[in-house]
């Protein structure tokens, strides 16, 4: 037989919209100016816990008139930030948002593209970094991405909310005899003098950042 139970403090939740009394507000952000291209070019030390280069974003003005845009980015370091084309680009970080102001106010449709060169070491979160210790001298070698639900911006700028979507491209370098991968297909993959060796990987389909891998 079958039994149903009356629980009022489930009900006062439904009641309300299931929102939780401490729950904060959080709203998709305002894209005037929007990502539609990444592309990122790292090399990754699993051994140091590190990865270090620059990422490329490709922006679209939505709307004539955008001069604004802020980019998750936790905790980067060596972080500097530079137009590729001709609209001169400033900006200002506070340990977790790159906030970026253009001088010349975007024209609707118009692209630019803008360089973030940085060095993520020992991130909290968002790359899982494995190598053998004495203590598990077993322990696989990788570099590993863990970016849901909000956790890729703790190695690569973005716009880090679900309903902000590009296209990818990457550059990552490693050790030659560490296998590299990640979304899309292999385009390329060419080995350097120095002992590692770089993959390009690229995904013609927009994906969100926590997706990105």
């Amino acid at each position: 037989m079958t039994r149903f139970f009356y629980d009022r403090n489930i009900f006062q939740t439904v009641k309300h919209g299931f929102t939780l009394p401490d729950a904060k507000e959080h709203y998709a952000p305002d894209l005037e100016i929007e990502p539609i291209h990444t592309r990122i070019n790292l090399s990754v030390d699993p051994w140091q816990k590190s990865a270090a280069g620059f990422c490329d974003i490709t922006l679209r003005g939505n709307v004539a008139g955008g001069q604004t845009l802020a980019l998750d980015a936790m905790n980067f370091e060596n972080l500097t930030v530079a137009a590729l084309d001709s609209p001169v680009v400033t900006h200002r970080y506070d340990g977790s948002k790159i906030y970026l102001f253009w001088t010349k106010p975007f024209a609707a449709d118009e692209c630019r593209q803008i360089r973030v060169s940085y060095t993520v070491i020992e991130p909290v979160t968002g790359i899982v970094f494995s190598t053998p210790t004495d203590a598990q001298p077993e322990a696989p070698i990788l570099a590993a991405s863990d970016n849901e639900s909000e956790r890729g911006r703790y190695w690569f700028p973005s716009v880090d909310f679900m309903t902000v979507r590009t296209t990818l491209e990457f550059f990552l370098t490693a050790r030659k005899e560490l296998t590299i991968l990640a979304n899309g297909f292999l385009a390329d993959e060419v080995e350097n003098t120095d002992g590692t060796k770089t993959a390009h990987w690229k995904l013609d389909y927009r994906c969100p950042s926590y997706l990105v891998c």
